[in-house]
């Protein structure tokens, strides 16, 4: 396991991984795939004891995070788990009304961000931005593709572990219908957030099951 017992795993991102941790809708962890892989871990691995913290934000982009990094950071987590990126692109989209942040700019500020981290002594994964639609060759999966790759190139650079939601999601998709994985092509369903939680699972090498010393 890449996680041991005593260390804090601090989330941070927009609404896919705040899910109503903000609002009041839900607990501190969210209804999402935070909480989700926090029950997991304690299900599978009974034996690790893991602070786990939701510093998720619905509406977030990098530039959001960028402002209230200090904030992220001073939980001194010894893990850290990034999701962002999909507000980022959708707000460049002319029907949005809203300051987009270009690929470029989103790399740049990921960037500063993760070498923050680091210098912190921080571990990072970073889960890829994903949208739940099989138009593969449509303009919204094509304008994303851009802050995937940046993601991707990050991981890359800081050897952080790259988590690969995509085609994931994609592979899913080729099982149940779209609707099943996310009502709106962006935020997940139950379904959606389970899918992100057994990635992360297996991100952490948590996945084998608890034995006994007795057995």
């Amino acid at each position: 396991m890449l996680v041991r017992s005593g260390e804090s795993i601090v989330f941070a991102g927009d609404s896919i991984t705040d899910a109503g941790r903000t609002t009041g809708a839900a607990g501190e962890l969210g209804a999402g795939y935070v909480a989700m892989f926090h029950s997991l871990l304690l299900t599978l691995r009974p034996e690790v004891r893991l602070h786990v913290i939701n510093e998720g934000v619905s509406g977030n982009t990098v530039l959001d995070l960028e402002a209230r990094w200090s904030e992220v950071l001073a939980h001194e987590p010894d893990w850290l788990v990034v999701l962002v990126g999909i507000n980022d692109y959708w707000r460049t989209r002319p029907e949005s009304g809203q300051r987009g942040v270009s690929a470029e700019e989103f790399e740049d500020v990921y960037r500063r961000l993760l070498v923050q981290a680091e210098e912190q002594g921080a571990g990072l994964l970073l889960l890829e931005p994903f949208l739940v639609d099989r138009d593969v060759r449509g303009p919204d999966r094509q304008g994303l593709k851009p802050y995937s790759s940046a993601v991707a190139k990050l991981a890359a650079e800081t050897g952080a572990v790259f988590v690969p939601l995509q085609i994931e999601f994609d592979r899913a998709m080729a099982v149940r219908p779209a609707e099943f994985w996310s009502e709106d092509r962006v935020h997940p369903t139950a379904a959606g957030h389970a899918l992100i939680a057994g990635k992360l699972l297996t991100a952490f090498q948590c996945c084998q099951p608890f034995v006994s010393a007795e057995e």
